[in-house]
């Protein structure tokens, strides 16, 4: 008793680091939330809406299946998505879910059971080789992406405890046997539900209401090993497909948190729960080695339909399973809440999503400049490489785009290293033109090669029009009349563009990186950076 007291009152403390860690600095809303052209949502039937007045049982997979209230729904709307991708089903697991990414893997032997069961046969191997090709092609095309998934571990876990606990098959028998028996009762009570109801039933008659959560709550700790095996495996093929998805994982909640014993009792017997689904969340939040790549959305006090009271089991109404299959999923309310959080750790519209630009550093307000105002990008989606040395195609593009993009129709340039196809072409054409830039000799332009701090200030000086320095003057000693960009440099430092790198050195030679000219341009532009 006290070893048991011992792990819940530490899974108890793992809770609270779940809350604790799971706080965020990024604070998007339904208002001010980022834009995503293609929305994708992975979850069971929380996911989908189940239980909500508009919800459609079995409404399958696929394009803008959405449900009114949903927390789908909700984030779609406010992410603005041009596409939102159902790949939400009944009964969906980690195990399922990680057969439909994974080639190599096996599905358990109580998903492949249960599944079908719990969809009617909307759901069954026959259909998970088209189905694999969804999951799969929408994954790739996705922007952001929802991943609710877990429940469905704890719910089949339950359904074998019960089973177990009821004693239901001989001691000695093997897995497969108590499997095909379990399979045998399903189809002799008609469904799952009312397999579950009958369990349930029983141990509440047998006076064993109390050892039933308790083994229960010890089983689904024996899961976790495959919960974790499955999770890691499900992010690592997702990030395969799309490594600059945004992923947000939805959090699980306890849906039996207000279940009693009886209707008047005052012992709130769901609890019993709380550490268990706190250490999955634990795991996902923070100890998953892919926790630092993906949001993830505390839905802990998600409210759900007022739950039943033990006693009911043992009246056998015809809506006893209805009534428990509606109080495990969240109300209209708890579906807004969910949205909201999911939200709460998703960018602003105008929030950077580079994880080498963070809030502090030295270039930070540079950058952010230099990103919202259109001017520079990322490498990927979530990085903008600050140390990389930048490029003259890389120069001048950033100053095109300053220019506004204007057309190049009709004009050309001399160089045989860019091509028509070129990423920078046009950028080329019009720095040329313009003045901007010369070539490196021998009709070639040399688009990859590294910008030296003075080649840069020089191209930044004439695209400003190359103003008279006459009376200005710059404290550095590499930089003498004589040399080549001292103009450039003079008014550089004049304007407040650019520093020395020390206060009597500038460096000309030195090679400039993104970061830096990421700073030049705004303080050129006269931005606080």
């Amino acid at each position: 008793m006290k070893q048991t007291a011992k792990k819940l009152f530490c899974l108890v403390l793992a809770a609270v680091m779940v809350f604790a860690l799971g706080v965020t600095a990024f604070a998007a809303t339904v208002d001010n939330a980022k834009h995503y052209d293609t929305y994708a949502f992975i979850g069971d039937s929380i996911a989908a809406g189940h239980s909500l007045p508009e919800y459609v049982s079995a409404a399958g997979i696929g394009d803008d299946i959405l449900v009114k209230d949903s927390y789908a729904q909700i984030v779609s709307d406010a992410v603005t998505a041009d596409r939102t991708i159902c790949l939400s089903m009944s009964g969906l697991n980690t195990a399922a879910l990680r057969y439909l990414l994974q080639d190599d893997y096996e599905m358990d032997a109580v998903t492949q059971m249960l599944i079908p069961m719990l969809t009617n046969g909307a759901y069954d191997a026959s259909t998970y080789a088209d189905m694999r090709e969804e999951y799969r092609t929408a994954i790739a095309d996705t922007d952001l992406l929802t991943i609710g998934v877990g429940s469905n571990d704890l719910m089949y876990t339950t359904m074998i405890s019960l089973f177990k606990l009821v004693g239901a098959y001989p001691s000695n028998y093997t897995e497969n046997q108590i499997l095909a028996l379990l399979e045998q009762q399903i189809e002799k009570c008609g469904s799952v539900s009312k397999l579950f109801e009958q369990l349930v039933s029983t141990l509440v008659s047998l006076d064993k209401a109390a050892q039933m959560l308790e083994e229960m709550a010890k089983s689904l700790m024996d899961t976790y090993s495959a919960f974790k095996e499955n999770w890691d495996a499900i992010i690592q093929e997702v990030y395969a497909l799309n490594p600059d998805v945004q992923i947000v994982v939805v959090g699980l909640y306890n849906p039996m948190r207000d279940m009693k014993l009886t209707h008047d009792g005052s012992l709130s017997l769901g609890h019993i729960a709380d550490p268990v689904i706190a250490q999955y969340n634990l795991y996902t939040s923070t100890l998953s080695p892919y926790a630092r790549q993906y949001a993830f959305a505390r839905c802990w006090d998600a409210e759900v339909y007022e739950c039943f009271a033990l006693e009911d089991a043992l009246a056998f109404s015809q809506d006893f399973f209805a009534t428990i299959t509606q109080c495990v999923h969240p109300t209209v309310a708890g579906h807004r809440y969910m949205a909201e959080q999911i939200l709460s750790v998703l960018l602003t519209e105008q929030e950077m999503s580079f994880f080498d630009v963070p809030k502090g550093a030295w270039f930070y307000d540079g950058v952010y400049y230099a990103w919202a105002n259109g001017l520079m990008n990322g490498v990927t989606e979530h990085l903008f490489v600050p140390v990389e040395i930048a490029s003259r195609a890389q120069i001048a593009t950033v100053l095109y785009r300053m220019a506004g993009s204007p057309d190049v129709s009709g004009q050309t340039e001399p160089f045989a290293d860019v091509a028509d196809s070129f990423w920078a072409h046009d950028a080329v054409v019009w720095a040329y033109n313009e003045g901007v830039v010369n070539g490196m000799g021998d009709n070639l332009f040399a688009p990859l090669a590294p910008v030296s701090r003075a080649q840069f200030v020089t191209m930044l000086y004439r695209y400003a029009g190359a103003p008279d320095v006459t009376g200005q003057s710059a404290p550095f000693i590499d930089a003498a009349d004589a040399h080549w960009a001292h103009d450039a440099i003079v008014w550089a430092y004049s304007t407040g563009a650019v520093n020395g790198v020390t206060a009597h050195t500038f460096v000309p030679a030195g090679a400039v990186t993104r970061a830096q000219i990421a700073v030049i341009l705004a303080r050129y532009q006269g931005a606080d950076a």
